[in-house]
C-alpha cells in the first residue's frame, strides 16, 4: 500500500495536482487510448514492479551517493525528488539545475543521484527517487545503512612483561587474562584466536575475555583479536605474541663421538626444555699448577653446543667441561664432563686350530672414551678384514668376533684387532697356530694310552692295599724286601705240662715305621700217654 501510495503521488505530479496547478499533460493523457492509459498506469500503482529494494552502505562520517536507477539520459524530464521515509528531503527543477533540500548536505546531480556528506546515525532508512517526464513518473526504493568500524581493536593479555613489537611474555605456571575489545555500528562478532587455528572464545559484545590459568609452554604463541562488522562484514585483526619462560628440565646431558673423520672428536652438550634458550659453555679442566690455556673455551645461548677438536689437542685423562646458565631465573645446576680414554683391546693372544675346523679370536674393548672403533687386519698393513663366506664378524656389546670357517695353513700367522677413537689408535696382535689333523689324531691315541696305563696302575694299587693282610699271609716265612722283619722267640711256659715252640710275629714298614701285621704261637702239649708223642698246637693272631 505504501508503494502505491508513492506511484499516486508520482501519478499527480506527473497530471499537475503536485504543485496545486492542472498541467498540461493531463489533457494530453484524456486524448490516449484508454488501453495505453492502462498500460502507462501499471508501472505507476507498482502492479508491474517486482524489483526489490537496494541496498547501499554508507561510513559514519562520510559520502554516499544513491543512484536514481529509473532516470534515462535521453529522456526529458522536468523535475527529480528524493524522499526519506515518504518525506522529501530534496528536490531539483531540471530547468533551474538548483536543488532545493533543508539539509545542505544533500545535493542531486545532473544524473538525479542524490548525495549525502558527513553521514551519521539519523541518515539511515528508506529512499526512493521520483522522476517526472514528459508522460509519466519513475520511482525506485534504496535502503541506506549506516555502519562505522570496526575501530580501536585492542588485545591486553596480563599480568605479563612487555618486550618489544607487541610481544609479552610470562613464566611458565603463571595465571593470565587475555581481554579483546573493538567498536562498530551496527552491531559486531569479536573472535579470540589462537595461531590462526584454534577459536578459543567469541562474543557479539563489545568486548571478552579469556582466562588461562597455569599457563604452560604449548600455550605459547600467536593470539589474534578479531573484529568483524556484521553488516559490513569488514573485519579488523589485533595480533600479540605471548612467550612462556620456562627453565630447561634437570641437568645438562655430555656426549662425545668421533666425528666425520677419525681424528676428529665431537663433543655435544645439551640442556633442552627451556625458553628462551640456556647459555652453555665449554671448556677444558685444568690443574691447579698448569699455566696453559684450554684447549676449549666456547659460550653461546642455545639448547644444544657442539664443538669439534682435533687429535693434536688431546690426550689420555683429558676431562671437558660443559656448565649451564638459564637467565631469566638466575638459574645454574650442576654442570655435566667428559674424561677422555684411549682405547684398550684385550684377548687371547695366543691361538690353536685344528686344520678343516672352524676357529673364532675375540677381542674386547670397553674402556676407550669415546667409543673405539674395532676392526680385524691380518697385517697392520693390510686392508680390513670384511665379512665373507669364511669370514664371520659378529658384535655383542664391547666384544668383537671374528670366526674362521674350516681353517686352513694359509690362515696361520699374525691377526691384528685394531681400536681407533680421536684420542690414538692401539692393535691387539693375536697369533693364530694351525695344526694337521694326522698330527692331532696321533696325539689323541698317545694321551688315550697314557691315561689307560695310569689308570690301570690307580686300580692295581688300590687293590693290593684293600688285600695287603692275605697277601702277607699267604707268604708269612718268605723275606718281603726291607720293610719286613721276622722275629722268632724261644720262651719257657710257667705250665710244666706246656712248652712254648714258637712264637713269629711279622711286620711290615709304613711312612717308615715298623708295623705289626700278625703273631703266630705254637705250644707242645706234654700231656700225652705212650705210644702217643706230644701235641703242636699253634694260633694266629693279626695285629695292627
Amino acid at each position: 500500500m505504501k508503494q502505491i501510495g508513492r506511484n499516486i503521488t508520482g501519478l499527480l505530479s506527473c497530471i499537475g495536482f503536485v504543485n496545486g496547478k492542472t498541467s498540461v499533460q493531463f489533457g494530453v493523457m484524456t486524448r490516449l487510448p484508454k488501453v495505453v492509459l492502462i498500460f502507462m498506469f501499471l508501472p505507476l500503482t507498482g502492479a508491474s514492479d517486482g524489483q526489490t529494494t537496494e541496498k547501499v552502505l554508507g561510513t559514519l562520517g562520510g559520502t554516499v551517493t544513491l543512484p536514481c536507477v529509473g532516470s534515462a539520459e535521453n529522456q526529458t524530464l522536468f523535475s527529480t525528488s528524493w524522499f526519506k521515509e515518504g518525506k522529501i528531503v530534496a528536490s531539483r527543477n531540471q530547468s533551474s539545475y538548483i536543488t532545493m533540500a533543508e539539509d545542505k548536505r544533500f545535493s542531486i546531480s545532473d544524473r538525479q543521484h542524490l548525495t549525502i556528506t558527513g553521514l551519521n546515525e539519523t541518515d539511515q532508512g528508506l529512499y526512493y527517487c521520483n522522476t517526472s517526464r514528459q508522460y509519466f513518473t519513475v520511482l525506485e526504493d534504496i535502503q541506506l545503512l549506516i555502519v562505522s568500524g570496526p575501530v580501536e581493536v585492542v588485545m591486553d593479555i596480563g599480568p605479563t612483561t612487555a618486550l618489544t613489537n607487541d610481544t609479552f611474555f610470562v613464566n611458565s605456571g603463571s595465571n593470565v587474562t587475555i581481554r579483546c575489545s573493538s567498536n562498530s555500528f551496527p552491531s559486531q562478532n569479536l573472535s579470540l584466536i589462537f595461531e590462526d587455528v584454534k577459536t578459543l572464545t567469541s562474543s557479539p559484545d563489545s568486548s571478552l575475555e579469556f582466562h588461562l590459568h597455569n599457563i604452560q609452554p604449548t600455550n605459547q604463541g600467536l593470539y589474534h583479536c578479531v573484529a568483524r562488522n556484521l553488516v559490513s562484514n569488514v573485519t579488523v585483526t589485533n595480533k600479540t605474541q605471548l612467550f612462556v619462560y620456562r627453565a630447561p628440565d634437570g641437568h645438562p646431558k655430555c656426549y662425545s663421538k668421533t666425528g666425520n673423520d677419525s681424528t676428529e672428536l665431537l663433543l655435544d652438550c645439551s640442556w633442552p626444555g627451556g625458553y628462551p634458550a640456556p647459555m652453555l659453555h665449554w671448556t677444558e679442566v685444568l690443574g691447579d699448577q698448569t699455566t696453559n690455556k684450554p684447549v676449549l673455551n666456547v659460550s653461546k645461548n642455545t639448547d644444544t653446543l657442539e664443538e669439534v677438536l682435533n687429535r693434536t689437542l688431546l690426550y689420555d685423562g683429558q676431562t671437558l667441561i660443559c656448565y649451564n646458565y638459564y637467565q631469566p631465573l638466575d638459574l645454574k645446576t650442576d654442570p655435566c664432563s667428559i674424561t677422555l680414554r684411549s682405547p684398550y683391546p684385550e684377548g687371547d693372544p695366543l691361538v690353536t686350530a685344528v686344520e678343516g675346523d672352524n676357529i673364532t679370536l675375540s677381542c674386547e674393548e670397553a674402556k676407550s672414551v669415546p667409543e673405539a672403533k674395532t676392526t680385524w687386519r691380518r697385517t697392520l698393513k693390510e686392508d680390513v678384514i670384511l665379512p665373507s663366506s669364511r669370514h664371520i664378524i659378529s658384535k655383542a656389546g664391547p666384544m668383537l668376533r671374528l670366526t674362521i670357517v674350516n681353517v686352513t695353513q694359509q690362515d696361520e700367522g699374525a691377526y691384528f684387532c685394531r681400536s681407533e677413537n680421536p684420542i690414538q689408535d692401539i692393535e691387539l696382535e693375536i697369533i693364530l697356530t694351525v695344526k694337521s689333523s694326522a698330527r692331532n689324531t696321533g696325539g689323541i691315541i698317545g694321551a688315550f694310552l697314557a691315561f689307560l696305563i695310569f689308570g690301570a696302575g690307580i686300580v692295581i694299587g688300590l687293590s693290593a692295599y684293600r688285600h695287603r693282610d692275605r697277601i702277607c699271609l699267604g707268604n708269612a716265612f718268605i723275606r718281603m724286601g726291607d720293610d719286613r722283619t721276622d722275629v722268632l722267640n724261644l720262651v719257657e711256659s710257667e705250665d710244666e705240662n706246656e712248652e712254648v715252640i714258637a712264637d713269629t710275629t711279622i711286620t711290615t714298614v709304613e711312612n717308615g715305621h715298623p708295623s705289626s701285621l700278625v703273631q703266630v704261637h705254637c705250644f707242645l702239649s706234654s700231656k700225652s700217654t705212650p705210644p702217643h708223642p706230644p701235641q703242636r698246637t699253634c694260633w694266629k693272631l693279626a695285629v695292627g
